[in-house]
């Protein structure tokens, strides 16, 4: 065979393989063009689906719906959102964030409920908007009332919740994290809006087994607030059903100057108004469900230390206050407040029944060597005409849902050493003693006294005896002084009364004529009273 018949044999060998090889190559192209148009097609469908359970799951437990602008998969595990709001009913945007970064438990596929393992915050802004009733009275935040379903952890309540949406199902959370997130608070009112920037939350979350209840996780959290505060908790939250086993939770904030300057202007423009300093520490544990929490256990702690205050002319130096409470067996008790201020000790002690449909409660206080002065400013007006020293005790009862109707009680309250130019009634009384007002306004010294011993009866505060000694006049007055501050009080007084006290047991001889002899009645509002007088007991 000649060389050109073996190439020409070759040359038709070589043919076919080349077809079959540029067929192959053709199929992997398109092949591979198919399965590329078929998995950007399956991946924007589980983008799609993801985005629709995202959806799904925040509008099955919030009442602010949930939107967001694109959503991204990055497999296996990571998902995006951008510019995610909540919006309320009413179009409020209660919650804004730039990214929420979704990590997955497992891989996701259609058709499943995803399993989320951690959500990421960042760029946020929570607006808390102060709302107001038809009346111009403060009604909470807009778009916020509420702002979680009525999800109580009753099996019929929970099967309203479609399955692939149950938090249980649905959430295998390790980390919540917000990031760079500003609450920002509009007070309305014509008020600047107040702005706190730069929050960070971190929670570190693990499901735990609790009896046999599904969707427990372990919550362990921390967090600054400014350059000396914190919060922090540690217990358990049932997603389900929203119950809270609360080991321990704490909050302590510095208010000190250096801490302040840190703060926002707003904040800081309030804070130095009022001078405010002092310590506050929070410590509390629970274990209650919000839909029956007046059926759980919860115990509080608080403490001021070093606290103060000014508001006009009244200036609260507290030197400690402590208060310490607790919910039991559908009670609140008032374990004890004590408050330490201006040399005196401030007690009280109570209780309310929360089984009992009108909620009756009842507290018990006393209040000892309380400088009345030391509570106002230095060279304030109402200093120059108050002042003296407090002690008393007393308790009161009401049904909290009724309390007008229901109070109850009895107390008695003495002053010593004070100016008691402020008592409601005291100047016009004086007017109609005759009196001079450069005498009153004169009055520098601090040796008034009183003397009273009340009752609490519905509506109102019955002073069943009280006795006002003054280096200008004397009075003894009985009435009452309504919730309203409205003034029913009738009052002997004169220099026959600073007589009858100088006189002792001759002196009560003595009153027991003049009561009928000389009589005002001192009626009206606690701030503009008028005075009558009524000879022989009858009015004029």
């Amino acid at each position: 065979m000649s060389g050109r018949e073996n190439g020409e044999g070759s040359g038709r060998r070589r043919g076919p393989v080349r077809k079959v090889l540029l067929a192959l190559g053709v199929l992997v192209v398109l092949g591979g063009a198919v399965g590329l148009a078929l998995t950007l097609i399956y991946r924007e469908r589980l983008e799609d689906y993801i985005g629709r359970q995202v959806v799904g799951i925040a509008n099955s437990y919030l009442v602010p719906e949930i939107d967001f602008v694109t959503i991204s998969y990055a497999a296996p595990y990571s998902v995006t959102l951008t510019d995610v709001t909540l919006t309320a009913p009413d179009g409020t945007e209660v919650l804004q964030m730039g990214t929420l970064r979704i990590e997955l438990a497992e891989v996701p596929r259609v058709g499943r409920p995803i399993r989320i393992a951690s959500l990421i915050a960042d760029d946020s802004v929570l607006r808390l908007i102060q709302d107001f009733d038809d009346e111009g009275e403060r009604a909470g935040f807009r778009g916020l009332l509420p702002i979680v379903e009525a999800r109580p952890g009753t099996e019929e309540e929970l099967e309203k919740v479609d399955e692939a949406f149950r938090l249980s199902n649905v959430l295998q959370l390790r980390e919540v994290r917000l990031e760079r997130l500003d609450v920002a608070y509009e007070p309305g009112g014509g008020q600047p809006t107040m702005l706190l920037p730069g929050l960070t939350l971190a929670l570190d979350i693990e499901p735990v087994e609790i009896g046999d209840e599904a969707g427990w996780y372990k919550l362990d959290t921390s967090s600054a607030i400014g350059p000396t505060g914190h919060v922090k908790a540690l217990g358990a939250v049932n997603l389900d059903t929203f119950a809270v086993k609360l080991d321990n939770a704490e909050i302590g904030v510095d208010v000190t100057e250096e801490s302040i300057s840190s703060l926002p202007p707003q904040v800081q423009t309030v804070l130095n108004e009022y001078n405010a300093r002092g310590r506050l520490d929070i410590q509390a544990s629970a274990d209650i469900e919000p839909m029956a929490w007046s059926q759980g256990e919860a115990k509080v702690n608080l403490k001021l230390d070093g606290f103060s205050l000014f508001v006009g002319d009244l200036q609260a130096m507290i030197d400690e206050a402590e208060l310490d409470a607790k919910l039991h067996d559908r009670m609140v008790e008032l374990e004890q407040f004590s408050l330490s201020s201006a040399g005196g000790l401030l007690r009280i002690t109570g209780w309310a029944m929360l089984e009992d449909s009108n909620m009756p409660a009842h507290a018990d206080w006393t209040i000892a060597d309380f400088d009345i002065g030391r509570l106002l400013r230095e060279g304030s007006e109402t200093r120059s005409r108050l002042a003296g020293i407090v002690s008393g005790e007393g308790e009161a009862g009401a049904e909290l849902v009724r309390w007008k109707e229901s109070m109850s009680g009895s107390g008695e309250v003495r002053i010593r050493d004070g100016r008691l130019l402020m008592l409601p009634g005291i100047t016009e009384l004086a007017d109609a003693i005759g009196v001079s007002r450069d005498r009153i306004t004169g009055e520098t010294t601090g040796n008034h006294r009183m003397d009273a011993e009340f009752t609490v009866v519905p509506g109102a505060v019955r002073i069943d005896r009280s006795t006002v000694v003054t280096n200008f006049m004397a009075a003894r007055t009985t009435g009452t002084v309504s919730v309203d501050l409205e003034l029913d009080l009738t009052a002997n007084a004169g220099p026959l009364e600073r007589a009858q006290e100088l006189l002792g047991p001759i002196g009560d001889l003595f009153g027991a004529v003049t009561d009928r002899l000389v009589r005002y009645r001192i009626r009206g509002p606690v701030n503009d009273p008028s005075v009558s007088v009524a000879p022989l007991g009858i009015d004029e």
